[in-house]
């Protein structure tokens, strides 16, 4: 049951940052409108917090299971993060201070997500 619901949670996670990175591309950047009506710090709000919040969680509540593949997933979003951080620092605009502050904080969290993956998958190849 906890791996299963943990399954739900990756999954909803990557499917949000996948729409939230491909709105970033349709709109031509972070700061472009894409085809979510939205403007860029509402939309990072609603599509790239739950993602964080979803993959520790889903971590967490299967920590007792052994799944390599959900660890594939837990580490995919965690790279996908770590890819939108870098972004947005490559495209830092008017406040670039904000702009570093952001990017810097998503690269450290998109790290620290991967490396849960990575420990997922490692203790269910190992154990």
């Amino acid at each position: 049951m906890a791996l299963s619901v943990s399954y739900v949670m990756a999954g909803v996670s990557l499917a949000l940052l996948l729409i939230y990175g491909a709105d970033v591309a349709a709109g031509g950047g972070a700061g472009g409108d894409g085809f979510i009506p939205l403007d860029s710090m509402i939309r990072g709000m609603a599509f790239g917090t739950p993602p964080i919040i979803l993959s520790v969680a889903a971590f967490f509540v299967s920590r007792r299971e052994q799944s390599a593949p959900l660890g594939g997933m837990i580490l995919a979003t965690g790279i996908l993060i770590v890819v939108g951080g870098s972004m947005s620092l490559a495209m830092m605009s008017e406040n670039a201070a904000r702009a570093a502050g952001e990017g810097g904080a998503l690269l450290g969290i998109g790290v620290g997500i991967a490396v849960l993956g990575g420990i997922k998958i490692w203790k269910s190849v190992s154990g």
